[in-house]
């Protein structure tokens, strides 16, 4: 085995257990590790949300920067199972390099584009469609303790019928059958407050 085929493999061992473990805490987290995570107010009321992903402060939703880790790292591993297979099929090494790094950025790139995109955009599709949600009169379905959750029905603004996970934070408990407001409406659920005014209409 030559040099080059050593540093091949180093570079896609080392590639694929990053890539690896970023998908996996990025299971774990409930996100990728490109993301953040912050605390959003609102109506008086903390709950825990995710912002945008990285790219997707713009209104095409991009998605993750070129730059970001999953990105690199499938470079890294494109670049090494390349120039590995480049070697062993006979390629000369000074000419195995140049197509190694091809096939890194070629990898890095069907990541982004084919993997990272598509997700990016369907989440943020999720936060929008969730917003929609504030202000709309619910019910409890299922009963929601103090300081726990439940869940909650309620019909969207094109008159689908919707359930969620919900809240009530520094309410009683909420039995079955209550009429609520929606506060506020997050990915994870909704934040709701009861509306006794509502009891007949909803």
């Amino acid at each position: 085995m030559n040099s080059s085929e050593v540093v091949f493999l180093i570079a896609a061992g080392v590639g694929f257990a990053l890539l690896a473990v970023t998908l996996v805490l990025g299971e774990i987290l409930g996100h990728g590790l490109d993301s953040g995570h912050e605390v959003v107010a609102t109506h008086g009321i903390e709950v825990p949300g995710d912002p945008l992903p990285a790219g997707l402060a713009t209104p095409e939703g991009d998605g993750p920067s070129w730059l970001s880790t999953r990105v690199l790292t499938a470079a890294l591993t494109g670049f090494g199972v390349v120039g590995y297979c480049a070697v062993a099929v006979g390629l000369p090494q000074p000419a195995a390099w140049p197509v190694a790094a091809i096939g890194g950025v070629g990898l890095g790139a069907a990541v982004q584009v084919l993997v990272l995109r598509p997700l990016a955009r369907q989440q943020s599709n999720s936060l929008i469609s969730s917003s929609t949600y504030e202000g709309l009169a619910g019910r409890v379905t299922l009963r929601i303790p103090e300081g726990g959750s439940g869940q909650v029905s309620f019909r969207d603004a094109s008159g689908a019928r919707v359930v969620r996970t919900a809240s009530a934070p520094g309410e009683p408990a909420l039995e079955r059958g209550t009429a609520v407001f929606i506060a506020l409406a997050t990915e994870r659920g909704v934040v709701v407050t009861p509306a006794p005014a509502l009891d007949e209409e909803v």
